[in-house]
């Protein structure tokens, strides 16, 4: 057998070689990628920064006032201004608990809870 002619056995060899480096040369060559789609993200970022801040902030608030409950708070808060501004008067528009009877402006309160003259009476009993 002779290697003058160069066809030794340098084949297999090279092939091994290829083998066990296939993964680091894949791993360098998706880094590779990678950072040329962040330079692309970044480059598109910068022309269209106007768009983002146009839409992205008033979306971005709406998000975190949401998240946080900074908007139930304050439709409570201003939901017990209106509360405490309003007295009740007594109307026509009561009905007796019990018997349901449409009150007048004599009725009797308790515990929240409105009742005519006779169903008052017969709860005091």
């Amino acid at each position: 057998m002779s290697y003058e002619n160069g066809s030794g056995g340098g084949g297999c060899l090279s092939a091994l070689l290829t083998l066990l480096l296939l993964p680091y040369i894949i791993a360098i060559y998706g880094y590779a990628l990678l950072a040329i789609m962040v330079i692309l993200i970044i480059e598109w970022l910068q022309e269209h920064i106007q768009t983002i801040l146009l839409y992205g902030l008033p979306v971005l608030t709406a998000v975190v006032l949401i998240k946080t409950g900074l908007v139930s708070k304050l439709y409570q808060r201003v939901m017990a201004k209106r509360l405490k501004v309003r007295v009740f008067t007594p109307s026509t528009n009561l009905y007796c608990y019990w018997c349901t009877r449409k009150l007048g402006l004599q009725s009797w309160e308790r515990h929240g809870k409105y009742y005519c003259q006779d169903c008052y009476e017969k709860g005091r009993s």
